[in-house]
């Protein structure tokens, strides 16, 4: 079986049959991995710093700091109104269903990375560059980053998160999230937890393929030797 987390404290793989198991430590049971098995897509900075001083700094900061906020309360809605209770709490619900809802999540936004993908740049790059842009988006390494900038963390119950260096472990919390956001109750709910679900869930999916776009395309600008503009996303 495919596991999805290391153990902590484990050197094994994240995503791939040598794969630790979940998170919780207990080895039972396991996510499918994400498209593209282990990769992580391109080598990219390791941040989006906001270094240099300079007007295109401070605005890029401020940008994306509104749009990381903006996130966030969505999903504090859906919090407040008990829409998140399986995934943020991984430690009370069975193993099984938590899993479930990961692998959900996992599947859902790689098929929404890869349509996506399409729509922005098909029109000029082939099929291996589509995928490439799809995994640089809903690979490992980006739902982890985009886990730690969106600082899903304080989101958790306490002890849930044993290492938020964890590439699997940040990248399968995240997937548990939209996994529950997209799980929408088969028997209906109300009006104003059908429009909480459904913002919350656009609003992960925006972020998720901006930060996996923007490092891609920083990485290669830089390896260019181009740059954004003076002084960004260093």
């Amino acid at each position: 079986v495919d596991r999805l987390g290391g153990r902590p404290g484990s050197s094994g793989g994240a995503f791939g049959p040598q794969g630790g198991g979940y998170f919780r430590g207990q080895g039972q049971g396991g996510l499918p991995p994400f498209p593209g098995g282990s990769a992580n897509g391109p080598s990219s900075p390791a941040g989006f710093g906001v270094g240099g001083g300079s007007p295109w700094d401070h605005n890029a900061g401020v940008w994306l700091t509104t749009a990381v906020d903006s996130v966030r309360w969505k999903l504090q809605v859906c919090t407040k109104l008990s829409m998140l209770a399986r995934s943020l709490n991984p430690l009370s619900v069975m193993e099984h269903e938590w899993h479930a809802i990961a692998s959900l999540g996992s599947r859902s936004i790689a098929q929404a990375c890869s349509q996506r993908a399409s729509v922005v740049v098909g029109s000029f790059v082939e099929e291996a560059a589509l995928y490439h842009l799809s995994v640089a988006c809903a690979g490992e390494s980006a739902l982890a980053f985009a886990f730690r900038r969106l600082r899903l963390a304080s989101f958790f119950a306490p002890g849930s998160i044993q290492d938020e260096q964890n590439d699997a472990q940040c990248a399968s919390c995240l997937a548990a999230v939209y996994g529950e956001l997209v799980d929408a109750p088969v028997t209906g709910e109300s009006t104003n937890k059908e429009n909480a679900r459904k913002v919350a869930e656009w609003a992960m999916l925006d972020f998720i393929f901006l930060m996996g776009l923007s490092r891609l395309t920083s990485a290669g600008l830089m390896n260019m030797g181009g740059s954004v503009a003076p002084g960004c996303w260093h």
